[in-house]
């Protein structure tokens, strides 16, 4: 999925939503780039949690595969967005992970 096609499926989740999804709660299931993996290098999901997250959805991201603090650090990765690390790990509060 290229560039174009994350923001596209961001913008489809968001217009999905009556245009905005600030403080609304979004589950993301799976987060690793492929089913039973725990790999996420270029995953899709990162940069779209990240494209909500700047929307100000609260993001409850699940994958069994992948350990918690893999996520932390994806969203946290100067690669996803420079400006916004910081608001990317407090936001770790909204985040649920278990079986």
């Amino acid at each position: 999925m290229n560039d174009y096609q994350r923001r596209r499926f961001a913008s489809r989740i968001i217009d999905s939503l009556f245009n905005t999804v600030t403080d609304k709660k979004i589950a993301i299931l799976g987060f690793a780039f492929k089913k039973d993996t725990g790999d996420t290098r270029e995953s899709s999901s990162i940069y779209i949690s990240k494209y909500l997250m700047d929307e100000g959805a609260h993001l409850h991201i699940y994958d069994p595969k992948v350990p918690r603090e893999q996520i932390v650090v994806d969203l946290s990765h100067p690669g996803v967005s420079q400006d916004d690390q910081g608001k990317a790990v407090s936001s770790m509060n909204h985040f649920e992970y278990g079986p």
